[in-house]
């Protein structure tokens, strides 16, 4: 089972806005066997100024989750992120989900025009615990596939940096064509071992 709570505010601060949010989550019961104890939180500030030229909105955060010390002692503490959408909040190149996971950000927004909108992200990636995997992937998506990967990490734990950049354009009311590119400088997790 999982219980959560969240909280989003938008302040008005100068001449913008200060938007905050805090996201919560823990998990127990039975996974694979074994007793599941997990638990995941998101932080996030940001300050937009939406009367300036391009709109610019700067945002900070950090997500983490919980990994499992010690795979084998029978209790499961890697928290598990059913039905994830990584692909918006831990880098667009889509090689982390919210498992066994620290994730500081930086992100700008830019509005140029009222059609296109320009996204720039840099990720900081480590993993929360250096015995358990780096997991990626989408969840379960049929019944014959769990829907993760999970990479044996030697003891490493620095996954690196990703930097994305997005451009978003809008063509019609209801179609958005999106462009981007994602570079990730890989840690030691991705290093080529002898």
């Amino acid at each position: 089972y999982t219980i959560g709570a969240s909280w989003l505010g938008i302040y008005e601060a100068g001449p913008g806005r200060v938007d905050a949010l805090l996201w919560a989550a823990g998990q127990g019961g039975e996974f694979a066997g074994d007793d599941h104890r997990a638990a995941a939180g998101i932080v996030e500030v940001g300050y937009q100024m939406p009367k300036w030229p391009w709109k610019p909105w700067l945002r900070t955060g950090v997500n983490v989750a919980s990994g499992d010390g010690d795979p084998g002692d029978g209790t499961h503490e890697t928290f598990f992120n059913l039905l994830p959408t990584n692909h918006l909040y831990y880098g667009f190149a889509d090689q982390l989900a919210l498992q066994n996971l620290i994730n500081p950000f930086l992100q700008v927004k830019l509005a140029p025009h009222a059609k296109l909108g320009l996204n720039f992200f840099v990720h900081w990636f480590q993993l929360m615990q250096r015995d358990d995997a780096r997991y990626a992937g989408t969840g379960a998506f049929d019944r014959n596939s769990f829907g993760y990967t999970a990479q044996n990490t030697a003891g490493q734990s620095d996954v690196g940096v990703e930097y994305d950049a997005v451009a978003t354009v809008a063509l019609h009311r209801t179609t958005t064509l999106e462009l981007g590119f994602s570079w990730i400088d890989g840690g030691d997790v991705f290093r080529t071992r002898p």
